[in-house]
């Protein structure tokens, strides 16, 4: 379907088309920004049942999902049209228009969050492949500044928004940033990056991480809890941490050619109040994410991936990794390579298993107590 549709979009000018989407999203914008002002004057306005340029966004971003280069491509320039609409930078101006400073952001509209998280959820789709140009291109405009102020504003405000919506525009906003940096590192990307992404950011949010997630996890520990609301809190539970993986990927990237946030990101070992509230929050985002470290290439050479711990992980227990140390195959280094991918994929299975059995509370309790019947 893709493919067909960028088929038709060439097989002859689609001028048209593009001028239809950059209508429709200054249109957007504009009836945000309006509806503001009348509110701001206390003048009652009907909820906006219109979802068009919600759907419009989601129908640009599905014609490049999976890496779809030529789609993506075609979205930020068209070569056979008499005029090239650039539609990544659409997109940032409605951005700019809906979220350009933290009073705006403050208590802004549930619509107008979900159509800003639609809009980022695109450029995400833009980015991902990794597509160079786009990331170049993004590099270039104001993204960035945007994608920092939504990170640092409170935009929580009971009435106005929810705060689940809030963590998932935030979480997008994560996906983003490490979207730009996905693949070869770009000096450009990573400058623009680099520049607003600063180690006082980092130190507040993985803060400010903690304490919420501490209290959702209060909120999806309690069995007297409304159902509704603690399926809420782990979706947004969820965001959060989702955020602090990527942000923690995205600063460790820029911590290899910056010496001095490479060391400001570990906590100090002196006693001074604010170091010991950032090495708390430090140690929780750090025990949900784990490092992978790999050797490849003549000359070796050291690469390193970081991942988010599934839940499931709580089901792999110690015996069982040490049995598959034990039974790989180690006679020569490409036996030990695929041995360990063959009966690693095993263990993971037996591993989402176990997490699967432990859901029915009667095999929970048999677990627990099985070194004690086993005695």
């Amino acid at each position: 379907v893709q493919q067909s549709m960028w088929d038709h979009l060439n097989a002859k000018t689609s001028d048209l088309f593009f001028i239809a989407c950059r209508k429709f999203l200054k249109a957007q914008a504009k009836k945000i920004v309006d509806n503001r002002n009348l509110r701001a004057k206390n003048i009652e306005i009907d909820d906006d049942t219109d979802r068009f340029g919600m759907h419009l966004i989601e129908f640009m971003r599905l014609t490049a999902e999976g890496h779809f280069m030529p789609m993506q491509e075609m979205l930020r320039e068209q070569p056979n049209n008499k005029k090239s609409i650039n539609l990544l930078h659409e997109s940032v101006e409605f951005l700019v228009a809906v979220a350009r400073d933290t009073t705006v952001l403050r208590g802004m509209d549930e619509d107008e969050l979900l159509m800003s998280d639609s809009v980022i959820d695109f450029l995400v789709e833009m980015l991902q492949g990794p597509n160079p140009g786009n990331q170049e291109f993004l590099g270039t405009t104001l993204i960035v500044d945007i994608g920092k102020r939504i990170m640092q504003a409170k935009i929580f405000k009971q009435g106005h928004n929810n705060s689940l919506t809030v963590s998932t525009i935030r979480s997008s906003v994560c996906q983003m940033f490490s979207a730009m940096m996905e693949g070869p590192e770009r000096p450009s990307v990573k400058l623009a990056i680099a520049e607003k992404l600063d180690l006082d950011l980092f130190k507040m949010f993985v803060i400010e991480l903690e304490r919420l997630c501490t209290t959702l996890e209060k909120t999806m520990a309690n069995k007297l809890e409304d159902e509704e609301i603690r399926q809420d809190a782990t979706k947004e539970n969820a965001n959060m941490l989702s955020c602090g993986y990527e942000l923690f990927c995205v600063y460790q990237q820029l911590a290899t050619s910056d010496e001095t946030l490479e060391k400001g990101i570990i906590p100090p070992t002196d006693k001074e109040p604010d170091t010991l509230i950032y090495a708390s929050a430090y140690k929780y985002l750090t025990s949900k994410i784990k490092r992978l470290e790999f050797m490849w290439c003549d000359p070796l050479q050291m690469d390193i991936t970081y991942f988010p711990l599934c839940p499931q992980s709580k089901a792999l227990t110690a015996p069982s990794k040490d049995r598959l140390m034990d039974s790989v195959d180690i006679s020569t280094a490409d036996a030990q390579k695929k041995d360990f991918l063959v009966k690693g994929q095993a263990l993971v299975d037996e591993m989402f298993y176990l997490y699967k059995l432990q859901q029915f509370p009667p095999f929970f309790y048999l677990q627990a107590a099985y070194p004690t019947i086993r005695y």
